[in-house]
């Protein structure tokens, strides 16, 4: 039989992987993208870059609405007082506090 010392199964198994790593990874070339799929994922970057400038639109528009300030409500006035009126609320019985009527008796 043939005697093998272990540094020469080791060597062996190096240039069996090497030479494996070699064929498999030399053969193959990048895959380039059909023309079909080039088509869908500019479709989807369109998409996307649409809802981003939508999105930004939205939110300058909600900074303006926040920033634009109130109109003040002025007291005083005629035209104003009359369209700001409240409804009058029903009277309400004037409370009693009990205790202290008790003692004013």
């Amino acid at each position: 039989m043939l005697d093998f010392s272990s540094t020469t199964i080791v060597i062996m198994v190096a240039l069996a992987a090497t030479g494996l790593a070699v064929l498999l990874l030399d053969g193959r070339k990048p895959k380039r993208a059909e023309k079909w799929e080039k088509a869908a994922i500019m479709k989807q970057l369109l998409a996307a870059s649409e809802r981003e400038e939508s999105m930004q639109r939205m939110k300058q528009s909600m900074r303006a609405q926040a920033t634009r300030p109130q109109p003040a409500l002025r007291h005083g006035t005629a035209a104003s007082s009359k369209s700001t009126k409240t409804p009058a609320l029903p009277p309400t019985k004037p409370k009693v506090n009990v205790a202290a009527a008790g003692k004013a008796r």
